[in-house]
């Protein structure tokens, strides 16, 4: 199926480095916990992770919630050297091989990033870990450029991610963003079904449904789309009143809307990508007990299953 020309050109105009830039502050007409079910179901991962942690080594709790707070607070170097030490403490941690991953992301370290991903999908093929590597193979930086071969990889395995678990809203987020990248118009259409079942209110499936609406000439509905959107408070409100701007023009004339319409996603899309970066946006299959690699059976590790 041919993607409609709204996905073609907004696939064609996303940002490869998008998840490769440090998180920024929340924009002005922004508040700083944005509602979304992402948001809340990363919060919830950190205090039960850390809960896990502190009842079977508190020292490793102390250096994972450091490594936390220098991920919130851009000190991406730091975060990624002490997401390391937890994972070499306990390599049955794949949690914290994953966020060590989006670390070396944020820092444009795209090799190294990728083997991290790898590392943590060859220990645990779940939904998050997938999804993690998928995000990682479509970002590309400038000496390191993501190839077709990375974009079609990534696609699979963002749909293996959702199939693995069709409720993780982080494996869908990555779907639908690359399944748009790439104009995959019927994965991107299956995508944000799925995002509507599971999550009709939610602000990232009125952010998908937002281009499918307006490629469908429903630019009234696309307007309610955005004002959720706004509501939410995952946009400011430049932002906001831009996108509002374009769809209006659109709905006059559909054909020269489009090119108006494109910065504005393209900026909650970045904001997206860097709330993903952060480790905020994780799923609830990963809030099940930590799972044990093959092959490992001794010792230490055993507190961590």
């Amino acid at each position: 199926m041919r993607a409609p020309s709204f996905l073609l050109l907004l696939a064609l105009a996303v940002p490869a480095r998008a998840a490769d830039e440090p998180v920024a502050p929340a924009p002005p007409g922004s508040p700083a916990e944005p509602d979304s079910e992402m948001v809340r179901q990363g919060k919830a991962l950190d205090k039960r992770l850390i809960e896990r942690l502190q009842k079977a080594d508190p020292e490793l709790a102390r250096l994972f919630a450091q490594a936390n707070e220098a991920r919130d607070r851009q000190d991406h170097a730091a975060a990624s050297e002490l997401y390391g030490q937890v994972y070499d403490a306990a390599p049955s941690f794949v949690h914290a091989l994953r966020r060590q991953c989006h670390e070396e992301l944020a820092m444009g370290h795209r090799e190294m990033a990728v083997a991290l991903c790898r590392n943590a999908v060859r220990q645990d093929e779940s939904a998050d870990n997938l999804a993690a590597l998928a995000r990682t193979l479509m970002t590309g930086t400038p000496n390191f450029p993501s190839r077709p071969a990375d974009q079609m990889e990534a696609m699979t395995l963002a749909q293996r991610a959702v199939a693995a678990d069709p409720t993780n809203i982080f494996a869908l987020e990555v779907e639908c963003e690359i399944a748009l990248e790439r104009s995959e118009s019927a994965t991107f259409e299956e995508c944000v079904r799925t995002l509507e079942s599971h999550y009709p209110e939610d602000a990232v499936t009125y952010f998908f449904r937002m281009p499918r609406d307006a490629a469908a000439g429903r630019f009234d509905q696309a307007v309610d789309d955005l004002e959720r959107v706004h509501a939410s408070g995952m946009i400011p409100d430049d932002v906001y009143r831009q996108q509002l701007a374009a769809l209006r023009k659109g709905s006059r004339s559909p054909v020269r809307f489009l090119p108006l319409l494109l910065p504005a996603g393209l900026v909650w899309l970045g904001v997206m990508a860097a709330l993903l970066v952060a480790g905020l946006i994780l799923s609830r299959l990963a809030l099940r007990a930590v799972r044990q690699p093959p092959g490992r059976s001794d010792g230490a590790e055993q507190r961590f299953v």
